[in-house]
């Protein structure tokens, strides 16, 4: 009996968690070593217009910033990852699967 409540209060706050990042336009991702996407939320279609199947385990992260500042942009990045310091709303852009530019404030 506890179990099952347990199993469903788990079940109504995860759908809580996806309403929030959907009516947020927040993207939840995780990258390995390398900066390969490894997990990318749904919310990501609302945002950039790639599925999550599109971007894990094929794309970089710096893959969907703009190729004109890119190499500025991975230097700054792998500054704050290898800081292992936490980061808030680091403001960048990224561009969208039809072509348009969209900014972004990334934490982690």
């Amino acid at each position: 009996m506890l179990r099952k409540k347990a199993e469903t209060l788990l079940r109504e706050n995860e759908t809580r968690l996806v309403e929030l990042t959907s009516q947020s336009r927040t993207i939840a991702w995780e990258t390995d070593t390398d900066g390969k996407y490894t997990y990318v939320s749904n919310v990501v279609s609302l945002v950039l217009g790639y599925t999550p199947d599109e971007l894990i385990g094929k794309m970089h992260y710096c893959d969907l910033h703009p190729e004109k500042n890119r190499a500025h942009f991975i230097e700054t990045t792998q500054k704050i990852l290898h800081s292992n310091a936490s980061f808030h709303e680091y403001e960048h852009k990224a561009v969208h699967k039809n072509g348009q530019l969209v900014w972004l404030a990334t934490s982690g």
